[in-house]
């Protein structure tokens, strides 16, 4: 699935979405600790649960990048039977996709 959704396995030992240029877009890493995961293990591993997370000053559009991740979120979700949640644990809604999209575009016209 995560293959499918194009992430590379890479530095930190979690997945990455690589931009045209190399540079990471976005990363998902194992939501048990320590976060990462281990590759020769990971076809018999049960993994509960998944972050994804980007570094909006590190990338040129942020808000493209941060509607790819939601998009990979929902194809994960759909393929996994699982379920997509916020950073308190809620259900993530629309509107809470607009309200992060909208956080992001504030983010961007106050330091750019």
């Amino acid at each position: 699935a995560l293959v499918s959704a194009d992430l590379a396995y890479g530095e930190m030992d979690i997945f990455h979405r690589m931009g045209p240029g190399g540079y990471t877009q976005f990363s998902l890493a194992n939501a048990v600790e320590p976060g990462t995961f281990d590759l020769r293990t990971l076809d018999g591993e049960e993994i509960p649960g998944v972050t994804l997370f980007m570094r909006v000053h590190e990338l040129l559009e942020p808000a493209v990048v941060y509607d790819e991740m939601v998009q990979v979120a929902q194809q994960l979700a759909a393929e996994l039977n699982g379920a997509i949640k916020d950073d308190r644990r809620s259900d993530l809604t629309q509107q809470t996709i607009s309200h992060q999209r909208q956080e992001i575009l504030d983010w961007q016209h106050k330091y750019r």
